[in-house]
């Protein structure tokens, strides 16, 4: 990870906070963290990537074809283009 300036720090919170408007929070629930377990086992992730990735596959009633997975953490990134969310 590189350092990032003042300015590229305010910027990203900015666009943080714009796109913190639009998202929808799922919570935790028994079956989110068992996948998330499941997908630790399957992909090198943190607990954390993998609650995430979970999260997202609950969300589209896991058929992610065709829904965006966003993230610039390259292993959570692989994991979801497994699943077969599309990327960009």
């Amino acid at each position: 990870m590189g350092e990032i300036d003042h300015d590229e720090f305010h910027a990203g919170k900015q666009l943080a906070q714009t796109v913190a408007t639009t998202w929808v929070s799922i919570r935790p629930s028994e079956r989110i963290a068992a996948g998330a377990c499941s997908l630790l086992e399957a992909h090198p992730l943190s607990a954390a990537d993998a609650l995430q990735l979970s999260a997202a596959l609950e969300w589209c009633e896991g058929k992610p074809h065709g829904n965006v997975f966003l993230t610039f953490d390259r292993r959570l990134r692989e994991a979801a283009g497994l699943a077969g969310f599309t990327l960009e």
